[in-house]
């Protein structure tokens, strides 16, 4: 794909022939662009000098047209994931304009935007100071730690690329403010990769620089240059969800650029939260993207799914990055369960996802029962609180280790026992002389035993609790 140079007015078409650059004159615009983006081959929208509030369009086949006015001038414009974002002079908005819905939606960001490029689902924002920011339509805005100084040039690889003051290195960044050695390691100014080859601007912006330092003057000068990529866009414009066109129906796109009719993606977010009802752990299928590209469902014309979705997505993201730093440091995400308090309708950690366990789906219960630890109120240690609470494991007699499905509590021995997707049976206490309990409990249910910090040793036979497999003794309460 050819890329595209704009020096003022001026648009010229960018490709590459054996060692030279083949730079052929295509259009002229009405006025100066202050900003633009190519959004399909030798196509782009731009801001004008003359109308810096304005966000335009010009085709090789139609002249200038107005497209929509924004409330303020803009600074940069990009085209990125089939919409268009511009960055409003001096101030922290970013405005998202869908082409396909016709709406505007303004993003404000943390600090003021410098300058910006896009990610792989989000941008990457660079400040007056030189700080970088990351930020991402899923997991909001993240500073980059590592860089002071640096200088956005450009984007490679669903990454942005910026230039460190310190040693001229260029680093990739992404949206969640992560930083890599980038592979363009030649670049020092604005660039865009056309067919493997980097293109990129001099210092003055007089030339352009390709093939080993090889340079090419800018063939019109202005105080506005600019360089281009071309996306790749799709050819055919369907809804991959009823596989009918969009044009047949009011459509948007979401955030990762796929695109879909209204009515598609309202049926598909209906009962998103449906684990609710079921008490089910909780699931975020429904509210991620149909095209399967596992972000989160977000537009303006469905905002308050979009938001409900996006609360609740965020307070569990925080509770499991928690806890895996605290208690589960070899786990990953994937790996817990949480659910929905009947309560006070915050989620909590319910237990650990074994696959096993999930194949004929969870255990029965009431979704009434499903009470995180602020609200439950079976026991409270007057100086702990609830901190070191333990229960008797719901299958037998032992002091339960695990949790399991929000209502389940297991010692190490079921949890061992339990090795497919039935439910394991109880255990009979077998009575008082060997019972870890003393044979002082409910034989039916799971129920807190009591502060393991505070716990009498009477109250506790930890030589009578019965290990995992392994010596013979796994039917002691059986007998």
């Amino acid at each position: 794909m050819p890329a595209l140079l704009i020096a003022g007015k001026n648009i010229f078409s960018l490709r590459n022939k054996a060692l030279d650059i083949e730079c052929e004159k295509i259009g002229t615009l009405p006025h100066d662009a202050v900003s633009a983006a190519c959004f399909e081959t030798d196509s782009i929208y731009y801001v004008s000098e003359y109308l810096p509030d304005s966000l335009m369009s010009w085709t090789p086949t139609e002249p200038a047209k107005f497209i929509t006015k924004f409330p303020y001038s803009l600074r940069k414009i990009i085209f990125y994931h089939n919409k268009v974002f511009c960055a409003q002079a001096n101030s922290h908005f970013i405005f998202a304009y869908d082409p396909l819905s016709l709406v505007i939606e303004t993003l404000e960001m943390p600090c003021e935007v410098l300058n910006f490029e896009p990610g792989d689902n989000g941008f990457v924002i660079e400040n007056k100071t030189g700080d970088l920011y990351g930020y991402s339509f899923d997991n909001g805005m993240n500073k980059v730690q590592q860089l002071v100084n640096a200088k956005l040039i450009g984007n490679y690889r669903n990454s942005a690329v910026a230039l460190v003051a310190s040693n001229s290195d260029a680093i990739s960044v992404t949206e969640e403010g992560k930083t890599y050695s980038s592979t363009l390691s030649s670049v020092e100014n604005c660039f865009v990769v056309e067919d493997n080859d980097v293109i990129q601007l001099d210092r003055h912006k007089k030339a352009l620089i390709y093939h080993n330092d090889l340079s090419r003057p800018i063939p019109s000068s202005s105080k506005y240059i600019h360089l281009l990529h071309t996306p790749t866009m799709d050819t055919e414009q369907i809804c991959t969800m009823c596989l009918c066109e969009l044009d047949e129906s009011p459509s948007l796109t979401l955030d990762c650029g796929h695109q879909f009719h209204i009515d598609c993606v309202l049926e598909w977010v209906n009962n998103w939260d449906e684990f609710r009802k079921k008490g089910n752990h909780i699931s975020f299928n429904r509210g991620m993207c149909p095209g399967g590209c596992k972000h989160l469902v977000r537009h303006p014309l469905i905002y308050s799914t979009s938001r409900d979705i996006k609360e609740l997505y965020d307070k569990v993201s925080l509770q499991r990055r928690e806890i895996i730093q605290v208690l589960y440091t070899t786990k990953s995400q994937d790996d817990l369960l949480f659910y929905v308090c009947s309560k006070c309708a915050e989620p909590f950690l319910g237990g650990e996802n074994s696959c096993f366990r999930m194949q004929g789906g969870e255990p029965a219960k009431d979704p009434n029962s499903l009470l995180c630890d602020n609200c439950q109120t079976d026991f409270f240690c007057p100086t702990h609180g609830r901190k070191y609470v333990i229960y008797k494991c719901t299958y037998c007699c032992n002091p339960a280790t695990h949790r399991s499905f929000a209502t389940r509590y297991l010692c190490d021995r079921c949890e061992e026992r339990w090795v497919g997707s039935t439910e394991v049976d109880k255990i009979s206490c077998p009575g008082p002389n060997v019972c870890p309990l003393g044979g002082h409990h409910d034989t039916t249910c799971a129920y807190p035993v009591g502060c393991l910090l505070c716990l009498p040793e009477y109250l506790l036979a930890i030589d009578f609790i019965i290990p995992p497999s392994g010596n013979g003794d796994e039917n002691k309460l059986a007998q």
